[in-house]
Formats: structure tokens, sequence, C-alpha cells
């Protein structure tokens, strides 16, 4: 059992060292008047001061000199502690930044019982400490410091201090850790804006408030100031405080050996910054931060080399499973990346290269350009299974370890876009009930997941705890706001409108008959094409393909010239691969004389040309408001960035510009528009004087 002295103010007191930390571009000065008060201070006679200073400045003298981390820092106080301080217990009292260094010490050589071996810390008293980071420090950095490398502690809800806070809180609240007697207060200044009151307080359960701002908090004027009062009482105290004989490897539990190993995935894994880490896997970006990956790497060799302690299935599983899909997103990344230099940080962007663009003409473009498409995909899917993961072994850690885990920063999202209007949506990816049975792994290996998968780049959707949906996606109400309603709405329409282009999206991706039939079908229905189909210039000839859906809803490709004259029809049966029909395409060209050579006739091209047309087309016209949107309806052709309609000819770039039909012969068109600098008309004249003045339905050489 472990053994307590009994307090006595008749017994002899004991020895105890008060150590200062200064804060970010301070120095030991600022502990000038705290220092001195304590030290004349005849109730802290037993008390020895301390200054611990270490380079915070704002630059750097010299080539061989560089700024320590907060990790370095805190490695340096440890040191101090053990071979500058004498005494057997030591209080900490820091200031601003300083806390976070002695925070990150704490749990790091204490709770971790890392080759400790110095004197006991009894108290932590955190002036102003920035716990949840400074805003007013935040735009310093930006402004200014942007590389420093103490100044990124400051960012909110930066994850290593969050993770040092979370296990110092931990082990205190276990009576027979190794922090038991460990006593915490958080002290804010009542008037300071650099670090806020709710930053300065934290989790801690004992916090006070005094008069003043960021500096005068630890400069009291005189011994009656409050900021020196609480130091002085609470040093006194741990002067005549019972002593806890308990060494660091004493009452070693499974569950707190389980609180280690859950905090130390979160850490590796960036829980507390994961759409920093991850999102650029879901955006269009498709980067990772080199440190990321390296970290991803070293996260996937930890987890294989556990040891598990005894207990708690369900969170073993669902490890398992992230080690998995961690490994299986590793091999997927690694497969085509290239490294790409971040501006605004030494550590560079790790992105996916876009192997499609060789820098010159590239033969293989379409598959090229697929496959990348594919690539990134995959990466995507794998990110969101990762998240979801995630997020599945946080709600286990809540409900089996530690109901406080990661509450306050929330679950895991991310950031996805651009999406169809333009801008990017937050997503929440989470298993649905029942999609983790009881014996299965939810992730087991990539070609099952390729195999069965659905497309996993948003949570199917909205949290239970709002809306509850049938099968049907009607919902029952209770109780939403009207706010909630209303993002409810705006949801629904950015689905239905992210689901019109998916639809044009994937004949651009995929080429297939089945994606152009869908593409043809929504596109004659909603309005967006010409019942006689879509079609598209080929490149340096004057002749198009027109992308037809005939009479029986079957495929047609038809070669036509500028008024719309078939030259020839390819009838695209059923169960004809893709790569067939072009090359029967192909064949087509060659016998009617304009097939340009190997390489310079690509339908593939055609193909992604006129997909990103409608999708276009159709994104703008999803708000009526958008000036011009009334143009875009029955679209023929999309030529040098003008579109070609039934009822005339309007510009991409600005649907505003319209011009009738009936005006399209009008001389004058093309000097008026290179007036305003604006290119493509007269390939776009050219080719709607010759479709209206044939009339724009399609006619055979032969007149039928």
């Amino acid at each position: 059992m472990p053994q307590t002295e009994q307090p006595s103010l008749d017994s002899p007191r004991r020895k105890v060292a008060v150590v200062l930390v200064h804060g970010l571009f301070s120095s030991t000065d600022v502990w000038d008047e705290m220092g001195t008060l304590a030290s004349e201070d005849p109730s802290l006679k037993d008390a020895t001061v301390y200054r611990f200073s270490y380079s915070s400045k704002v630059l750097t003298r010299g080539l061989t000199t560089v700024t320590p981390t907060l990790d370095d820092v805190a490695d340096s106080l440890r040191t101090y502690l053990r071979y500058s301080v004498v005494e057997p217990e030591v209080v900490l009292a820091t200031h601003s930044q300083g806390g976070l260094v002695a925070l990150r010490m704490v749990a790091e050589h204490l709770v971790r019982q890392q080759g400790w071996g110095g004197p006991t810390v009894r108290l932590l008293l955190l002036y102003a400490c920035p716990h949840f980071g400074s805003s007013f420090g935040l735009r310093i950095r930006r402004v200014f410091f942007s590389k420093h490398a103490q100044a990124k502690s400051l960012a909110p809800l930066d994850g290593p201090t969050l993770q040092s806070i979370r296990s110092v809180v931990r082990y205190m609240q276990t009576p027979t850790a190794p922090l038991a007697d460990l006593k915490v207060i958080a002290v804010a200044g009542a008037t300071d804006g650099i670090v806020t009151p709710d930053s300065a307080k934290a989790f801690w359960s004992v916090v006070e408030t005094v008069p003043g701002d960021h500096s005068s908090i630890v400069r009291p004027s005189s011994a009656g100031d409050e900021s020196f009062l609480i130091l002085r009482r609470q040093v006194a105290e741990v002067l005549i405080a019972p002593v806890t004989n308990l060494t660091l490897n004493e009452h070693v539990t499974a569950d707190s050996l389980w609180q280690e190993l859950v905090d130390e995935v979160a850490s590796r894994l960036h829980f507390a910054s994961w759409d920093a880490a991850y999102g650029g896997l879901v955006r269009t970006t498709h980067v990772l931060p080199s440190s990321v990956l390296a970290d991803l790497h070293g996260f996937s060799a930890w987890l294989l080399g556990r040891i598990f302690p005894v207990g708690h299935p369900e969170i073993r599983r669902s490890l398992e499973s992230m080690g998995r899909v961690v490994v299986d997103l590793l091999n997927t990344f690694n497969d085509n990346h290239t490294e790409v230099a971040d501006p605004e940080s030494e550590n560079p962007y790790i992105r996916v290269a876009p192997w499609y663009k060789t820098g010159g003409f590239n033969p293989n473009y379409g598959d090229d350009l697929a496959d990348f498409l594919a690539h990134v995909n995959l990466l995507a899917n794998l990110t969101f299974e990762m998240t979801r993961i995630a997020n599945w072994f946080s709600d286990l850690v809540r409900a089996e370890i530690d109901p406080h885990f990661h509450v306050r920063e929330g679950v895991l999202l991310l950031e996805v876009g651009p999406v169809a209007h333009g801008g990017t949506e937050i997503e929440r990816p989470i298993f649905e009930p029942g999609e983790v049975g009881p014996d299965e792994l939810p992730y087991s290996d990539i070609e099952t997941f390729r195999a069965t998968s659905r497309f996993r780049t948003a949570s199917e959707g909205e949290p239970a705890a709002a809306v509850q949906g049938d099968e049907r996606g009607t919902t029952t109400d209770r109780g939403n706001t009207t706010d909630e309603v209303e993002h409810l709405l705006l949801d629904r329409q950015m689905r239905a409108l992210g689901q019109e282009l998916q639809v044009y999206r994937d004949w651009g991706q995929q080429g297939t008959r089945d994606t152009m039939l869908a593409a043809l079908r929504l596109g004659i229905e909603s309005g967006l094409v010409s019942p006689e189909g879509f079609r598209s210039p080929v490149w340096e000839t004057s002749v198009h393909l027109r992308f037809v859906l005939d009479g029986d809803g079957n495929a047609v490709i038809r070669i036509e010239e500028d008024g719309g004259v078939a030259l020839s029809d390819f009838a695209w049966e059923a169960g004809v691969a893709t790569i067939d029909a072009f090359s029967a395409l192909e064949e087509a060209m060659r016998g009617l004389g304009v097939h340009l050579g190997t390489g310079l006739f690509l339908p593939t091209k055609n193909v992604q040309e006129s997909a990103e047309a409608l999708e276009h087309a159709a994104r703008y016209r999803s708000q009526t408001l958008n000036s011009g949107s009334e143009y875009l309806t029955h679209l023929i052709e999309l030529v040098e960035g003008w579109y070609i309609t039934q009822r005339g000819v309007v510009s991409r770039e600005h649907p505003y510009y319209f011009i009738s039909r009936e005006r399209v012969h009008e001389l004058d068109w093309e000097q008026h528009v290179s007036d305003k600098g604006w290119e493509g008309i007269h390939a776009a004249m050219r080719v709607s004087r010759a479709l209206f003045a044939e009339g724009q339905h399609p006619r055979r050489a032969d007149n039928t």
C-alpha cells in the first residue's frame, strides 16, 4: 500500500524548487518582480527560486543557429530539472508558452516514464497559458513569423498541445497513477487580449482570474497583488503537503496501458488536425504533407509491433482495420507521386503526379487520364474509409475507456471539393448503423474494397440525432430548427445537382456506351441537350462527331460535316467494347479521307470535351439568376468556347452574350466580338452559319 506522510507545521519543512519558465519572444527578465518577491517572502524561505531560460527570439543570428522546437525546449527543461535543481520537489510556474513547454515535458517524461530520474513535480502554476491557441499570436505568425519553430504551437487546437493536456489530465484523475500528487492551477488575466481567459483556463478544475493583461499578469507591483498571492499560497501549501510515496512503475493497469495506446494512436495519426493532414487527398490537389506521409509509415510499423493489453476486443478490431487501410492507402499513394515544395513551409507536400500530362503529344492520353482519375478516386475512397474507421475507433474509446476522448475537438471531418457549386463541403464520414458486423472487419483488403464498396465520398445521410429517414429518403420531423431545415434542404438540392453532374462526369471519365446513353438521356430529358444529340468538332478537320440517342433509345455516333450532313453512322450495339467502338470510328475516318494520322484522331478527346461542356452548362444553369442561364438549352455543340444551340450562339465564359440564329449571318459579329478581346468567335460563326443554313437536323449526304 502507498504510505502517506501526515503534514505538521511543527515538523521539518521540505525543500522545494520554484522554477520560473518564460514564454514566446520573451526572457527570464519577465520574472524579475515575481522572482524578487518570492525570494524575499519569509513564508517561502524553504523555497529556492530558479529561472529556466531558452532561446525564443524573433530572429536567430548566424547560419549555424536555429530556433529550437517546443519539443526540444521541453527536453531541455527536463535536463535542467535533473542537473541544475538540487531540491527533491519542484513547482513549475510558467508564463504563456512556458506552460506548453511544461505540459509537454510532464506528459512525455512523467506520464510515459521515459528516463526521468529528476525531482518530483508537485505543482504546475500556469499563467496565461494558450491551451487552445492564441488568435492574436496566430495572426502575428501568419504575417511575420510563418516559419518560426515555436510559433506553430499558437495555432488553435494545436494537436501536440491538446495531446499533452489530455495525458496529464487523465493521469491526475487516476488515484494510483504516477501523477496523483500533481496539482495544476490555471491563472487567466481578466484583460488579456493575447490569450483569452477561456484558452488560459482550459480543462483544469482549479482556475483563477486576476486583474491584468498578458504581460502584467506575471509582473506584480507589490506583494499584495493577486498574481503573486496565488504563487505564495500554493508554494507554501506544497511545503507542508502530504506525500504519497508512489514509484512511477506501481499500479499500472490494463486500462492505463490502453489509455496510453489510444493517445498514441491519436497523436501518430494527427486526430487533432485530421483535415489538414489528409484533406488534400479528397480535394483536387491530391497531396499529402511529407511529414504526414512519414508519420503514416511510422504508424504502420508501430501498430504492427504492438502487444495489446487485455480486454477491449472491439477497439483492437478497429485498430486492425485501421492498420490495413493505412497500408493500402500508402501502397496506392506510393504508386505514383512527386514532391512539390510548399512555399509557406519547410515541409514539402507530396503530390500525385498527373502522368497523363507528358509535356508534349501523348498518344495514350485518354487511357492515361482514365487511369489517373481511377487512381485519385481510389485514394479519396481510402481516405474516407480511414476516416470512418477513425471515427468508429473514437466512439469505441469514448464508450469503453475515456468518455472525454476528443470530445472538445469533435468527430473527424473532411473538407471535400470543389463540388457542384464550385466551393467545398464539410463531410462527416461515419459508418451507418449495421455497417460494422460482429465478426468481419469493416475493411479487410483493397481488392474486396474495390469490389464491394460504394463510392465513399460522403456520409450517407444526416446525423441520426437530427434527422432520421425512411427507405424513400423522406424525413421525420424531430423538432428541427428552421436553420437546420434550411441546411437539410440545401444539402438535398446540392446532392441532386451533384448526381446530375456525376452522370456527365462518368461519361467523360469512362466513355462507355452505357455512360454515353445515360448522359444523352439526362441531357435531352432536362432540355440541356438538343433532341438530335450533342456533337464535338474533330481537331483540325471540318467534320464533327455527333453523339445520338436514336428513336429506339440506342447509341449512335455519327461523323458529319459542319452543316450537319451525315457522312457515316456507327450504331453502338450493346456488348461492344469501347475500344472496339472507337476503333470502328477510326476506320470510318480513314475511309472518308479525314483521318490525320497516328495519334491525331482520338475519340476519347471528343468524349471528354463533350462531357465537360455539358457538366459546365448544367452547373451554370442550375441557378436561374445566373445571367444568361436561359440561353443554355438544347445545346448542339461547343466550338472554341462558344455554345451552339437550337436558338443561336452563346459565349461559354460570358453566357449573357447571345447571338440569335436569325442574326448569325450578319457579317460584323466577328469584328464586334474580337474588339472585346474574346476568342473563338470566327470558328463558332463559321460552324453555326453552315449548320443553320442547312437546317439544324442532320441529313445524310444523299439528302435523305
